[in-house]
């Protein structure tokens, strides 16, 4: 699950401006999170890919005493909640790795050395708590 946290768009781009676009914001946070599925998993790879690590969801929260979240409807969100401070809660669907993007996060995932280092602390404790419990027979 991924937090999308502050859209901004620049004012050339808005209702108004030099340059607007009528959905410009719809179609950056769309190619924002196509490209995120791949883009996070490469740089933050799983550490251990027999335990779910695909991304399926997007969170985003909207302040309605400040805003409407119309963004988020035309973005393809659907309210979840609102919350008694007026905080409402946002998802959206992520779509899924192709094959290809697959196997890429899982190379990634085998020489990151984050990922490399966590699987060698899980098998160190296994093989210290495999031993303990021979102590203990």
């Amino acid at each position: 699950m991924l937090n999308l946290a502050r859209v901004w768009l620049d004012p050339r781009l808005q209702r108004g401006g030099a340059w607007y676009v009528p959905d410009a914001a719809t179609r950056a946070i769309g190619l924002a999170l196509h490209a995120v599925v791949l883009d996070y998993l490469l740089t933050f790879p799983p550490c251990f890919l027999e335990e779910p690590w695909k991304l399926r969801q997007c969170l985003s929260y909207c302040d309605t005493r400040i805003h409407r979240g119309t963004i988020y409807r035309a973005a393809g969100f659907e309210l979840v909640r609102t919350n008694d401070a007026g905080i409402q809660t946002w998802a959206r669907p992520l779509r899924g790795l192709q094959g290809h993007e697959r196997k890429a996060v899982e190379r990634r995932a085998e020489v990151h050395p984050r990922s490399q280092r966590y699987r060698a602390q899980r098998a160190q404790l296994t093989l210290f708590e495999m031993l303990e419990a021979a102590q203990l027979s």
